[in-house]
């Protein structure tokens, strides 16, 4: 029974906000992918909540981002190596940039990263 009213509430909340919150997603997908191509990131995918940049790096890429307290997915399609992230209706502009900014970060070798340099996020 539960399951069943949790499933009406959704459908309830899907019809009063989803519009909305779909076109703030799709929005933020937008953002995010303009960002980081502005900054020369090699992306996957579409237009789609899970984004991911292609680096032959990937591996020490999703480390470094862990230590920032940003979790990824690290994915390999054949020899492609890929970083993931899930964006969601939640984050912020902001988010998108410390994202941008810490991939930069990683990339150009920024010493003296590590579990100190942590950044608040909704990653």
């Amino acid at each position: 029974m539960e399951a069943i009213s949790a499933g009406l509430c959704s459908l309830d909340m899907n019809g009063r906000v989803g519009d909305q919150l779909r076109q703030r997603l799709f929005g933020l997908v937008g953002e995010f992918r303009q960002l980081l191509l502005e900054r020369g990131w090699a992306l996957a995918c579409g237009f789609f909540p899970v984004q991911a940049i292609e680096h032959p790096d990937a591996a020490d890429i999703h480390d470094g981002l862990l230590k920032l307290g940003i979790r990824s997915l690290l994915q390999t399609i054949g020899r492609t190596k890929r970083v993931a992230f899930v964006l969601n209706a939640n984050h912020k502009s902001e988010d998108l940039s410390q994202l941008a900014n810490a991939l930069d970060r990683i990339v150009k070798g920024c010493q003296g990263l590590n579990e100190h340099s942590r950044i608040e996020t909704g990653w």
